[in-house]
């Protein structure tokens, strides 16, 4: 795909956007509107939530009206689902969503915040996790956490897109790009607000470029790897 720029910069102007460039190629991080929904993926945790106006977790039969209190959800878990382990959810609704395992003390009259379910997991998802792993109750309680924190950050539209194009400069002087691959979902491992730079670096060093272009590819990884970003 080309595409053709009616100025005569050279410079990538996007302020929700960090580049990495050089003479012949540029790396944009970009925030990725269309992202892969992580709950999707072989979790170890089940999340159960409730909201009127939002899907929220993954699918359940149970609904709000067969409950009278939280206690009441998370004793049928325990007894009907098997849950082992078992963690509240709450949702920051303000200005955007926000999930975590903790209520919201920044929002203490509870206005725009409240629980919402449960993530937890049983001893048959433990094991197709983990094996033959025995993980202690902390270790379980961590893993489902950062399952809340990735959702918390697809939520909230921290999911990035990685686009590597080709610049040229026609004889007119107008800069064209041409994208060379791109990789999109990817969600920062550190829940940073870019991609941890080792996913970076492996996208880089799994793109094919045409002869001439390797000098240019190595210095966008030095660049990468010296964490020289322009925000």
């Amino acid at each position: 795909m080309m595409i053709k720029r009616d100025n005569m910069e050279d410079e990538y102007e996007n302020e929700d956007e960090n580049v990495y460039e050089n003479e012949k190629l540029r790396l944009i991080i970009e925030p990725d509107e269309y992202p892969e929904d992580p709950r999707e993926w072989d979790n170890l945790g089940i999340m159960m939530a409730f909201h009127k106006r939002y899907g929220l977790g993954d699918k359940t039969d149970l609904t709000p009206d067969q409950f009278h209190s939280w206690d009441e959800v998370k004793d049928y878990l325990i007894k009907h689902e098997k849950a082992k382990v078992i963690l509240p959810l709450y949702l920051l609704d303000h200005g955007g969503l926000a999930m975590r395992t903790e209520p919201f003390f920044e929002d203490p009259g509870g206005w725009d915040s409240g629980q919402v379910g449960f993530i937890y997991t049983t001893d048959k998802k433990i094991k197709e996790f983990y094996g033959d792993k025995k993980p202690s109750e902390k270790e379980i309680e961590k893993a489902l956490e950062d399952e809340v924190k990735t959702y918390n950050d697809y939520l909230h539209g921290n999911v990035y897109r990685l686009v590597l194009e080709k610049k040229d400069i026609c004889n007119l002087g107008h800069l064209h790009t041409e994208v060379l691959d791109s990789l999109g979902s990817i969600y920062s491992s550190s829940h940073h607000s870019t991609p941890d730079k080792e996913e970076i670096l492996d996208f880089l060093n799994s793109v094919p470029v045409e002869k001439g272009l390797e000098p240019y590819l190595e210095d966008l990884k030095k660049k990468v790897e010296a964490e020289k970003i322009r925000a």
